[in-house]
């Protein structure tokens, strides 16, 4: 899944999850809740930064599925906050 996916790319970069982290502008539990799939959703300018760093196309995240506790999304759930208003 995404956030598994996520980790072990990182892992295979030699990217300690800190520096990863500080450089995507969140701390290392937000980083920790994204690979252990505790989120529902990653906000779109945060995925594009993580395909950036780790060598993935940003399409392929963005098909990878989404597990949160048991229940798994598709990537066409992730949005930015602004967009949020228009699923209300």
């Amino acid at each position: 899944m995404l956030g598994e996916t996520i980790r072990q790319r990182r892992i295979e970069k030699s990217i300690n999850m800190r520096e990863f982290a500080k450089t995507l502008g969140i701390s290392p539990s937000e980083l920790s809740d994204i690979q252990n799939n505790h989120v529902e959703a990653i906000p779109y300018d945060l995925l594009k930064k993580i395909a950036l760093l780790l060598d993935f196309s940003f399409d392929e995240l963005l098909k990878m599925p989404l597990v949160f506790r048991e229940k798994e999304y598709k990537a066409d759930f992730i949005c930015t906050s602004e967009s949020i208003g228009d699923f209300l």
